[in-house]
Parts: C-alpha cells; structure tokens; sequence
C-alpha cells in the first residue's frame, strides 16, 4: 500500500506512492515559518497542502495552535491539523484539532488527510 519512493540524506523527507499516487511527506526536523515558529509536518501533491502539528497532551492549549496559525498566515492555501491525545475533534479558527487516534483510523489511500 505504502512504497517509499526516494529520501533525502540532509533532511527527514520521503515521497511515498499511495495506490500510484505520489504525495511528499517532509519532517524537517521541524519545519520553521517565516516568522521562527517550527511546524512538524508538511504534506504536499497534487491534492493539497497540509501543515500537521503533534502533541502529546490531552488537551489543546492557546500556544499549541501557534505554529499553525503561523504558517496560515505563509500559506493561506494550507490546511491546518493539530494531532494530540484528547478525545474531541474540534476546529479552532481553520485549524482541525484532531485525537492522534481517530485521525490514523481514518487515515485511507487516495483520500485527503482531514
């Protein structure tokens, strides 16, 4: 189902196919906005852009949405998510504040990430 395709030595990054559609994941070790802030995850292709934070907290907190907010205001475009251990799915402003378990169940080849 999932085949990495080709990683990079200088940064965590793999292009990975899904069922023959080809999506970069980046973990640059975090990623940095404009303005400093690190941001965990970038996903990019044809079907988007997503800026996906983690932590590990039951709850969300003010601070735990800067990042995100951050990189909206770089990339408008970008979809937010912010994975932690709580158990509501909720949306803050136009970030999708998600359980780490409900997003990796519902996570599906050739589906967008939501």
């Amino acid at each position: 189902m999932y085949r990495r395709i080709r990683s990079s030595p200088s940064r965590s990054a793999a292009e990975i196919a899904v069922n023959g559609f080809s999506v970069r994941m980046v973990y640059n070790g975090p990623s940095k906005t404009r303005s400093g802030l690190e941001v965990d995850f970038i996903v990019y292709g044809p079907r988007g852009l997503w800026a996906i934070e983690v932590k590990n907290s039951t709850k969300v907190h003010e601070v735990d949405l800067k990042s995100l907010k951050a990189f909206t205001e770089d990339y408008p475009m970008a979809k937010t998510i912010l994975l932690y251990r709580g158990e509501l799915r909720f949306r803050e402003g136009t970030i999708d504040c998600i359980p780490c378990d409900d997003f990796l169940r519902h996570l599906r080849p050739n589906q967008p990430l939501s």
